[in-house]
Order: C-alpha cells, then sequence, then structure tokens
C-alpha cells in the first residue's frame, strides 16, 4: 500500500452498510463512553428509607431529563427520534423495575446504585435470549437509562462530552446512544462509523434520517484514526477507508456512480406515487411501532401505516399498558400519519414475544396461547386495548386488524367483542368511532385455505408472509440448521397467496402483504402481477419498491405469473431466477440497491 502524505499507509475496515452514501471528510471523534461503575456496599438499616428516598430522587430526575430531551428531538430533528426517549421513559415508569430496585434497597440493604445496576443487568440478560433482532438491539436502551439513573445518584447525568464539530466531519466512535445521536450537533455530519451497533441500532436510525452514509459493527478498535485525519466512507458496502490515497479515492468515486445516482433518483421519488408505466397504482406503507415515532416514514414516500405493532407497548413497559397509555399511543401514531391509514395490530404477544408469565410453562409458545388466543384467553386485556383503539380512532383513518386468526369462528368471537365493547362506550358516554374496519392477517396456512370464507366476514386482509412461511415449511427462521427450508418464494407459498387474494377480489376485499417479501424485489414483482395493490414494510425500504414499481410494467409481471401458472416452477430458486431475468431486463440497479 502507497503511503499517504502523513507517512502512514491507508487502512481499510470493513462493517455493516447501515445508511448508502460516499463522503471523504475529516474525523471527528466520540470518544469510548465510560460506563460508569455501580458501587456496592450495604447500607445501614437506619438510612434504608433515605437510600429509597435517594433513588426516587434520581428516578424523578431521569424522568426529567428524558422528557426534556424528547420535547427538544421533536422540534429540532423528528418526532421518529424523539420517540427513542418515549420508549426509555417507559422503562422508568415500570412498576416491575421500580418494585425490584426498592425491595433490593429495603430487603437486603444495597445501595441505590447497585440495586439499580442488578434490576438492569437481568433486563439486558431477559433482551439478549429473544429471538427478535430488532428487541436484542434494544439492550443499548437499557444501558442508555441505566447509565442516566447511576449518572444521577452519583451526582450527575451519565452523558459523556459531546465533540465540537465546526466543519464538514465523519464521526468515528466505539458506538453512539440513544441520548448520543440526539446531543450531537447536526449542521456539519456527514457520516458516522462505529466499531459496534447493527442495521437495527439508533446510530442506524439517526443516519437515515440525517440521510448520511453510515458503517456500523465494525468489530475492531478504531483508536488508531485521530481527529482530523481524513476517511472515505462508503456506506454502499461497508467499507472506512483510513487517509485514503487519491488512487483510492478515485476507484470509490468510480464503483459507486451508479449506486449514487441511483440513490439520488430514489429520493427524487419520495413524493410521487408508485405507478407502473402502464398505469398501475400500487400503495406503499410503513410498518411501524411506538418505540421510534412515526412522522420520519413520510421522508421514505411511506402512504400511511400498513402494519402498527402495538406489542412493543407491552414490551417496552414489561407490564400492561393501561387504557389511557394505549390511547396515548395510539392518537399519537394517528395524528403523526394526519390522516393517512394506519392500521393497528392487536396485541400480539407470543412466540419470540413474551411479556411477564403470561405464556410461562408453554413448551412451544410459538403453537400455543399467543395472539388472538391469548386475547380470547384474557379478555380483560383484550378489551382494555379495544376500547383505546376505539376512541383513538376518531382522529384518524384507523383500521383493527386480528393476528394468527385460524377460523371464522375467532373471526366472529373477535368481532363479538368489539361490539360488546362499543356497548360499553355507548352506556359510558365515551366518544369513539363506530365504522372502524376489522381485518384478518393470514398468517397460517389454514386461514390461507379458509379465506373464501373469512372474506365473507372481514373487511380487509394482510398477508404476514414472515410466519406464514414458517408455520408451512414448519421450520424456526432463526434456527441456523434448518434456516434453508425457509423460503418464501416457494411455489407452495405462492398458490396459498394466490389463493387468499383470489377470495378477496370475489369478495371485494383489499389485500396488503406486510411482511418481507413486500419489501424483496423479486417478491414485489409476484405480489403486485398477482394482483395486490397495497405493501407494507419498512420505511427505508420503500424507495426500492418503488422504482421496482415505475420501471416495470404490470403487463410484464402479470405474464411472468401467467407463465408459472401454466409451466408451474419446481422449486424457491426457479422462481427467483424467473423473477431475476425480468428485474434484469427492465431495472437492473434495484438488485444492487
Amino acid at each position: 500500500m502507497e503511503p499517504t502524505e502523513s507517512g502512514r499507509p491507508a487502512v481499510l475496515f470493513r462493517g455493516l452498510a447501515a445508511s448508502g452514501g460516499l463522503v471523504f471528510a475529516p474525523v471527528v471523534r466520540f470518544e469510548a463512553e465510560k460506563i460508569r461503575e455501580a458501587p456496592h456496599y450495604e447500607v445501614e438499616s437506619a438510612l434504608l428509607n433515605a437510600e429509597i428516598a435517594r433513588f426516587y430522587t434520581a428516578l424523578d430526575g431521569a424522568r426529567r431529563q428524558l422528557a426534556e430531551l424528547a420535547k427538544t428531538t421533536e422540534a429540532h430533528a423528528s418526532s421518529t427520534e424523539a420517540g427513542i426517549f418515549d420508549s426509555q421513559l417507559m422503562m422508568l415508569e415500570d412498576t416491575y423495575f421500580i418494585d425490584t430496585v426498592v425491595k433490593a434497597i429495603r430487603n437486603r440493604c444495597e445501595n441505590a446504585e447497585w440495586a439499580v445496576h442488578c434490576a438492569f443487568e437481568s433486563m439486558v440478560e431477559m433482551m439478549r435470549h429473544m429471538g427478535d433482532e430488532y428487541l436484542r438491539e434494544r439492550v443499548a436502551d437499557l444501558y442508555d437509562v441505566r447509565n442516566r439513573l447511576i449518572g444521577n445518584l452519583q451526582g450527575g447525568d451519565g452523558q459523556r462530552a459531546v465533540p465540537l464539530i465546526d466543519r464538514p466531519s465523519v464521526i468515528v466512535a466505539d458506538n453512539i446512544s440513544p441520548s448520543d445521536a440526539v446531543s450531537l450537533p447536526r449542521r456539519y455530519i456527514r457520516g458516522m462509523a462505529t466499531e459496534q451497533g447493527s442495521l437495527t441500532a439508533h446510530v442506524t436510525i439517526l443516519a437515515k434520517a440525517l440521510g448520511v452514509p453510515a458503517v456500523v459493527g465494525i468489530g475492531q478498535s478504531l483508536e488508531a484514526i485521530q481527529v482530523g485525519d481524513e476517511v472515505a466512507l462508503d456506506g454502499f458496502h461497508g467499507l472506512l477507508w483510513h487517509l485514503p490515497t487519491d488512487k483510492i479515492k478515485a476507484t470509490l468515486l468510480s464503483e459507486t456512480a451508479p449506486l449514487r445516482a441511483a440513490q439520488e433518483h430514489r429520493r427524487s421519488l419520495a413524493d410521487r406515487p408508485a405507478v407502473t408505466p402502464d398505469g398501475i397504482r400500487v400503495t406503499l406503507l410503513a410498518n411501524a411501532d411506538h418505540s421510534v415515532g412515526f412522522e420520519g416514514i413520510g421522508e421514505h414516500g411511506a402512504e400511511g401505516i400498513g402494519l402498527y405493532r402495538t406489542e412493543y407497548l407491552w414490551i417496552g413497559l414489561r407490564r400492561e399498558p393501561t387504557e389511557e397509555e394505549q390511547f396515548k399511543a395510539y392518537s399519537e401514531v394517528l395524528c403523526a400519519c394526519n390522516k393517512k391509514p394506519v392500521v393497528i395490530r392487536v396485541l400480539d404477544i407470543g412466540g419470540d414475544k413474551m411479556v411477564g408469565r403470561s405464556h410461562a410453562g408453554e413448551a412451544n409458545p410459538f403453537l400455543g396461547n399467543r395472539s388472538v388466543r391469548y386475547l380470547l384467553n384474557n379478555r380483560a386485556v383484550f378489551k382494555t386495548q379495544v376500547r383505546a383503539i376505539l376512541r383513538a380512532a376518531l382522529l384518524g383513518d384507523c383500521a383493527l386488524m386480528y393476528p394468527m386468526i385460524t377460523t371464522v369462528e375467532e373471526l366472529r368471537a373477535c368481532k363479538a367483542f368489539v361490539r360488546e365493547c362499543k356497548q360499553e362506550l355507548i352506556a359510558e358516554g365515551i366518544p369513539f368511532r363506530q365504522d372502524v374496519p376489522e381485518g384478518v392477517m393470514i398468517e397460517i396456512p389454514a386461514a390461507a385455505l379458509e379465506a373464501e370464507k373469512l372474506a365473507r366476514e372481514c373487511d380487509f386482509f394482510s398477508l404476514g408472509t414472515n410466519d406464514l412461511v414458517q408455520y408451512a415449511f414448519a421450520v424456526d427462521r432463526g434456527n441456523e440448521a434448518v434456516a434453508h427450508l425457509y423460503q418464501p418464494l416457494h411455489p407452495v407459498i405462492l398458490s396459498l397467496i394466490r389463493m387468499v387474494v383470489q377470495a378477496a377480489r370475489r369478495h371485494n376485499r383489499s389485500v396488503c402483504v406486510c411482511g418481507e417479501m413486500a419489501s424483496d424485489p423479486l417478491a414485489a414483482l409476484l405480489l403486485v402481477g398477482m394482483g395486490i395493490r397495497k405493501l407494507s414494510m419498512s420505511a427505508n425500504l420503500i424507495p426500492r419498491v418503488k422504482e421496482l414499481i415505475c420501471r416495470i410494467a404490470y403487463f410484464d409481471m402479470q405474464r411472468l405469473v401467467d407463465s408459472m401458472q401454466r409451466d408451474e416452477p419446481m422449486s424457491a430458486a426457479e422462481v427467483a431466477a424467473r423473477c431475476r431475468e425480468v428485474v434484469r431486463k427492465y431495472a437492473p440497479d434495484v438488485l444492487n440497491a
């Protein structure tokens, strides 16, 4: 490697491509976060009440700090990032957490710092063993709140110093916590590179919100990169060059030119509808939950929320939210979406998402008392949620969706229960919306096979393709030993989807796909070709799918689907090959996005 002007060689670091883009800029270091040590000592019996009071004072201080951060963030950044602090505030309102700390102080004579430390370590351990990657990544939230609380107990606030950024720069850090993310001055941030982090981390959220490149999870020390050193950050390929030469820069510019051009083009599509060249309109929606906020989804061109996951309210609190807490949460999302449609999925707890002891002891929670089954067996929980949704529905275009429906009888039971809730609200004189549409999430093969009957009694279908594939092939896609059997493009899955679409069409019901197939260009090609007109996905993936739809005629999509019906492929690989051939012909750069 040829030396640079400084005499030091150029060095390449590889990580995860978290946010696309290319930038050459000097470095600003964000020094390694100092995790506050929690002292451990015994508190005298006579001082236990004072120690508990000290904990409550630190707790109240943390709540005020987070509320102020959320307010400031929403005013100067976006509600997407402000929502990060809403979820942290929910942790500090968790009665189980508070009781755990107080009991440790009172019963074991532990000092407040150590009691807080132990309570958070217990939560961290639980999160790390969850099957959901998003939830595992929320460990950063836990440590952020922990540091704040312990910092308050020790007379500070647990925050690290914010660097001075007075020119366009790339932030280099070990990691960037939620609090760090909103405290950074944004005017001159041109990119971010971190040793830690994942594609669901807050640094990724921040980078996408700012529209700057980011490489995360580099996995090795970046200490050799000094303040002011020039770096080349390639967020398309997950590359960080320290002290790049002119030759390296030229190569990066050349290799990323098509991607940068495509990126600019997709940004220009944000305010345009997704319409095929021959005039077929497809509605693109976002999957969302209350942990990250909602206004930012519009920046990617989302036309509403096709799947609002309510279970994250329970997970964030680690208890059942009250009716008023839920009413507030649902009202916020409906107001943020400003009359755009929002489909609220009722509590989908179970499987890889557990709360408290509601599923303790089940040998196979994925096939057990989860989702609608749990709600129909725990009607007080169901009632609280339904009442909150019906009340909030007055504020926007709201629909109600039931997950894991297996039979028509389950759907009828849900609808009857909603009618009961409406009668209660009428009797109590509480205003609510009477005509909230009620839909079914098709995610079990039995429901797909019974789609004809279900279509007669619901207002719309949502296809949860992630679970549909898992249940159809009896495969846990998180299990590496059998993950190869998770095949969304397998002809069997396409047959089930086709069955649902045909039943919906006969009864004039809409179908929205809200699983990962919606964001896969190859799958989206087939879904639109089958007649599906709504796709819901992570907001940041919408531009790529919109590009696909705007470039490929519906006639060609439909012709592909028809050819597969005439000459049915034998495998998912064959289906993928045929789809890839069409995409390469009309929109080849979409596959590289």
